[in-house]
Parts: C-alpha cells; sequence; structure tokens
C-alpha cells in the first residue's frame, strides 16, 4: 500500500522557554519529535520547556502509520525568552504586503540582517540593512505566507508575513 506524503511540515509556538508543537496534517500514526536537546515525545502534539532563554535546535517529527510506512521531517526551531521587548522596537507593515514590506526598528535596536523565507525554508530575499529601516520590493511575489526574520544587536525576531491578497 503507497502512503501519500502527508507529512510535510510542522509548526510551533514559544512561550518563553516552552514552546508547542504539532504536525500541519495530524492523522491516525505514532509519533516521535527529537527536539535537538536530547530529550524526545511520543506525543502527537507535544510542548517542550528548553533550559537555555534563547537558541535554536533541530526539532525532527517522524510518524510510522499502520502499515509500518514512516515519513521524518526536520527543521530548525528559535525561540528567545527575550522576545517581548525586541517585538515592541520592530514594526513591519503593511502585512499583507502587495509592493513593499517595511520593516523599521527603533533607535534601541538598530537593523544588522535581514531575511525572508518561504515556509519550505527557502531563502528568497537577505540583506545586510545595518540601518532603522529596510524595504523588501515583493511585487510579482508568489501570493503565500513567509518568514521574516530581522537580526538586531538586541536578539533576532521572526514573524510570519503574507504577500499579496
Amino acid at each position: 500500500m503507497y502512503w501519500s506524503p502527508l507529512l510535510r511540515i510542522f509548526t510551533y509556538i514559544s512561550d518563553g522557554r516552552t514552546v508547542y508543537f504539532a504536525p500541519e496534517t495530524p492523522f491516525e500514526a505514532s509519533y516521535r519529535w527529537t527536539f535537538g536537546d536530547g530529550d524526545s515525545s511520543k506525543s502527537p502534539s507535544p510542548s517542550h520547556t528548553y533550559k537555555a532563554d534563547s537558541g535554536t535546535y533541530t526539532v525532527c517529527l517522524a510518524v510510522t502509520n499502520a502499515e509500518n510506512c514512516s515519513q521524518k521531517v526536520c527543521k530548525s526551531v528559535y525561540f528567545n525568552v527575550g522576545m517581548d521587548e525586541l517585538e515592541k522596537g520592530i514594526k513591519v507593515y503593511p502585512n499583507p504586503a502587495e509592493k513593499t514590506l517595511y520593516i523599521e526598528s527603533n533607535s534601541s535596536y538598530p537593523i544588522l540582517h535581514v531575511t525572508l523565507q518561504d515556509l519550505q525554508g527557502r531563502m528568497l530575499y537577505q540583506s545586510d540593512c545595518r540601518n532603522s529601516n529596510c524595504e523588501i520590493d515583493v511585487l510579482g511575489w508568489r501570493k503565500g505566507m513567509y518568514m521574516l526574520t530581522v537580526q538586531t544587536e538586541k536578539g533576532i525576531w521572526r514573524e510570519k508575513v503574507e504577500v499579496g491578497r
């Protein structure tokens, strides 16, 4: 029996050191999560508390169905306990963007580097901004969701942005 590739990616939300995970397409199967720090879980949608205040970890999800067919997907997961403070210093607009995406930072958080990736992790844009304002021309980009990463002197901030209408 052929098992179609249902498992493409998983989502996560962080709340301080605790990160909540879920497969985008949950289905009846056995799950095995590895969190990149030596811990693991067999829950379909686990939460995991990291010991560090921030970090990037490679998290993997392996799923096996009743016919013993397996799929595995891994991605980098980033969290930062101090994100609330950084979030107040950065503005991204308009969201959704049709022509230009603007990124502004107050003087306490000068922008060092900006990247924009699709949700499969492919890098579509990167710039060493090195000031408090950046503009990304998104005219002609495929309509959809993208992951914006802004690196400042105080930390890294991420947000999903939508392009097109």
